[in-house]
């Protein structure tokens, strides 16, 4: 309002200041995500595939976002650009943040991890990294290799000198995000020399001290137990494998009679 020397007003003139907008931030998307999530400063966000507003949802108090994208077909496609906005509660649009749809990294493989080992191995294609978990904390990173495989280093971890100890190996991209992971366990050593039918009549193999005593399982039936000695066992079978369809395990136990390890015989 204007006054003039004598303290009249002027007409009075009202204007509205509005709210400034900025480009929302938003998460990382992948191809196996349901929705696009962020935060705005705006009232409402706006989803844009190919120039063109495919979702929308309402900014919450704590300005948060979720823009359902099940059924979006692009969204689902690694390599999309797709773009979020964000608008005023008069419908004034902000700036745009631009984003690329990912594909999630796989799970890694990790082989058979024994309590003797200083390496925990295995493959992660297409990362560029792996980290080992143990007790849910990560404890180191390691490089993958060109042809997709790892080895990550555990000499200095006790736990893992313990059979039946469990740890968890993560696949990292060049950008840091992780897939899931994949739970390892300790497992006692062993190995099963190949069954002849008609020529063998004791499955054999090697083993390590810890186990105590193995059984045979053929077909998932536990059939017969017999004790280990000196890293060895012999099990009596002639009468328990007839055929090569058949599925033999052999199971290692320890003195508590806890599982440490199998291992699938070769009939022929």
């Amino acid at each position: 309002v204007a006054i003039d020397a004598e303290g009249h007003e002027s007409k009075r003139t009202q204007q509205t200041v509005q709210m400034k907008l900025e480009a929302p931030t938003v998460n990382m998307y992948f191809t196996s995500d349901q929705a696009v999530t962020g935060k705005a400063t705006g009232s409402k966000v706006n989803l844009y595939v190919n120039g063109t507003i495919v979702g929308d949802a309402t900014v919450a108090a704590d300005g948060t976002y979720s823009i359902d994208t099940s059924n979006i077909a692009a969204m689902k496609i690694a390599g999309t650009q797709f773009q979020i906005s964000t608008l005023d509660p008069a419908g004034n649009e902000g700036p745009k943040t631009t984003m690329t749809v990912k594909e999630r990294l796989a799970a890694p493989t990790i082989n058979d991890y024994y309590p003797t080992e200083t390496f925990a191995r295995g493959t992660a294609p297409g990362a560029s990294r792996v980290g080992i978990y143990v007790d849910g904390k990560l404890v180191r990173t390691a490089t993958v290799d060109p042809n997709g495989s790892y080895a990550i280093y555990t000499g200095d971890i006790v736990s893992l000198q313990k059979i039946g100890n469990t740890f968890e190996i993560a696949a990292i991209d060049a950008e840091g995000h992780e897939s899931e992971k994949t739970k390892g366990t300790v497992v006692g050593f062993i190995t099963a020399n190949e069954y002849r039918l008609g020529i063998d009549k004791f499955v054999t193999g090697k083993i390590g001290l810890t186990t105590t005593k193995v059984k045979i399982v053929v077909d998932g039936v536990e059939l017969r137990q017999t004790a280990t000695s000196n890293g060895t066992y012999e099990i009596y079978a002639e009468d328990l494998i007839k055929n090569a369809s058949q599925n033999v395990e052999i199971v290692g136990y320890d003195i508590n009679n806890k599982e440490t390890t199998r291992v699938v015989v070769q009939v022929k």
